[in-house]
């Protein structure tokens, strides 16, 4: 986060939907440090991972008798050293407030539609600013 704006990124995958950088863990990560890593990775921004706030988590249905398990966390910008450029699993990423990402031809991932109930940049935005006022450190 970065006053009243949030970090996006373009899905490699699918160009035009943007999601919050994410990724997966490795053998012996904890879950702070794998964020880290995948910061450092897609968006080549570095953060301590204890640093990292938790503002959401989810868990789905099993797919192939694997079950996939969701932790955000938030960081504001000050908090990171590094320059912003896109890494190997996103083609853009950048920094939007809601109005900006409104007025842009962007949409959010459908993952991420299904995954909060909503395409709002704006309720985003109020979970993450909540969570970092918080300071859970989950």
């Amino acid at each position: 986060m970065d006053g009243e704006s949030l970090l996006l990124v373009e899905d490699f995958r699918s160009p035009g939907e943007w999601k919050l950088p994410s990724g997966r863990m490795e053998l012996g990560e904890s879950p702070r440090e794998g964020v880290a890593r995948e910061l450092c990775e897609e968006i080549g921004l570095s953060v301590d991972p204890a640093d990292l706030t938790y503002f959401y988590d989810e868990s789905g249905e099993p797919v192939e008798n694997q079950y996939m398990v969701g932790i955000d966390y938030a960081v504001p910008r000050a908090k990171t050293t590094g320059t912003l450029e896109a890494g190997s699993d996103a083609t853009d990423a950048r920094f939007f407030t809601p109005d900006e990402f409104a007025a842009s031809e962007c949409s959010m991932k459908y993952t991420h539609v299904d995954r909060f109930g909503t395409d709002s940049l704006d309720w985003l935005l109020c979970k993450v600013r909540d969570a970092l006022e918080a300071g859970d450190r989950r």
